[in-house]
């Protein structure tokens, strides 16, 4: 596929701006880094991975030429520490973390359109071997089952199409994680079935608590904000020390356990 989304918040993306800093670059020349990087990730055999060719990882050298940077190891291990990059064992490739939850099957109407024009033709082909031509008029019987029935039925109107499932139940929550992250849809049912169950467990005051706090930290992952949300919810309250501060701070311990979350995920991943 030739084109994927690029979003406009990548210009203030907290993780860009990180990546800058830890690289010691611009913001402008991160974002081109990460450019090329979606971009390679696109005409990849398996999109959202990068590879050179079909089961082939690209290697730092690659990357190198392909952007036209040094340092190509930096920039992968900031991105990977930043979770923008995962990096696969199996098979040695590098992943863009998040690709199935901004770039959508959808946009790929190649494989739509193609399978159309088959099924035309086969229509087509149908329709003339069963056509007969007798006393110079032509028999033709209806192409699909679904053209009888709309002869039967001419002028009565048509049902109102049913809106997307994913259209259907917004929250308040909901609501506001997609003015938060720009998203007018869900990647996927199953991050809406995650997402609404934990609401219901915590309430919808905590989850958009949780929601604006990962939109401060350009988080947009909805495991990472659901365990945040359940980690605040049932956080008891802390005692205050003599000088009326908490002895911690509360991102300090949700960012903790998102990350004792996401190294129980790999475990379970790689069987152990």
């Amino acid at each position: 596929m030739d084109w994927f989304r690029f979003y406009s918040e990548a210009i203030r993306d907290a993780k860009i701006r990180r990546l800058a800093r830890l690289m010691q670059a611009s913001v402008a020349e991160a974002v081109g880094v990460w450019a090329i990087v979606l971009s390679i990730a696109s005409e990849s055999p398996e999109r959202g991975v990068l590879l050179i060719g079909k089961g082939v990882p690209a290697e730092e050298e690659d990357l190198s030429q392909m952007a036209g940077i040094t340092g190509v190891r930096r920039w992968l291990d900031h991105m990977k520490a930043l979770g923008m990059l995962t990096f696969r064992q199996e098979d040695q490739a590098w992943v863009v973390t998040h690709w199935g939850e901004r770039q959508f099957a959808s946009d790929d109407t190649t494989g739509r359109v193609n399978r159309w024009r088959q099924q035309k033709r086969q229509e087509q082909g149908e329709t003339q071997r069963y056509s007969k031509v007798t006393c110079n008029v032509t028999v033709t019987f209806p192409e699909t089952e679904s053209e009888t029935d709309n002869d039967k039925g001419a002028g009565a109107p048509a049902p109102p199409k049913r809106p997307p499932e994913h259209t259907q139940r917004l929250t308040i929550a909901t609501q506001e994680y997609f003015r938060q992250f720009n998203r007018r849809r869900w990647a996927t049912a199953e991050q809406r079935d995650a997402f609404l169950a934990c609401e219901r467990e915590v309430g919808s005051d905590v989850m958009i608590q949780a929601v604006k706090w990962a939109a401060r930290k350009g988080i947009p992952d909805i495991d990472s904000i659901c365990t945040a949300a359940r980690h605040w919810g049932n956080r008891p309250k802390r005692p205050v020390t003599v000088n009326g501060r908490e002895a911690a701070s509360k991102n300090d311990e949700i960012e903790e356990a998102i990350r004792i979350s996401r190294e129980r995920a790999r475990a379970r991943k790689a069987g152990t």
